[in-house]
């Protein structure tokens, strides 16, 4: 028998408009790695795990202004999620960000400090 994925959207659709339930928004998280003198730091890694119920991992990488950002999904704002940056020449000042207790909208302000690995 074939699924018909068009019902089964309009059916989820159908039981939040009755139910009064929103459908989840997008939220954005992202900050900036810096030097200790405030040079932008391109091209780290940044681990977003979200651990629990989702247990998903993204990678996203930052830009020559040292900005990383990361959309997603609304439905996993209460799940824990951990944020660490990685790099062969730095250690990172905090080492992480771990948010037990789910992150509950945009987080823009998760920066981190690179120091230069001699």
């Amino acid at each position: 028998m074939k699924q018909c994925p068009l019902l089964l959207v309009t059916a989820i659709t159908l039981l939040f408009f009755l139910t009064g339930c929103d459908l989840p928004e997008n939220y954005t998280i992202g900050g900036q790695i810096l030097l200790e003198n405030d040079s932008p730091v391109e091209g780290v890694e940044v681990y977003l795990n979200w651990v629990g119920y989702s247990d998903m991992r993204f990678t996203v990488f930052t830009d020559e202004a040292g900005w990383y950002s990361h959309k997603y999904d609304g439905w996993f704002t209460r799940d824990r999620i951990i944020i660490t940056p990685s790099h062969s020449a730095f250690i990172f000042s905090p080492l992480d960000y771990d948010f037990s207790e789910g992150l509950g909208g945009d987080q823009l302000e998760l920066n981190f400090t690179a120091i230069p690995i001699e």
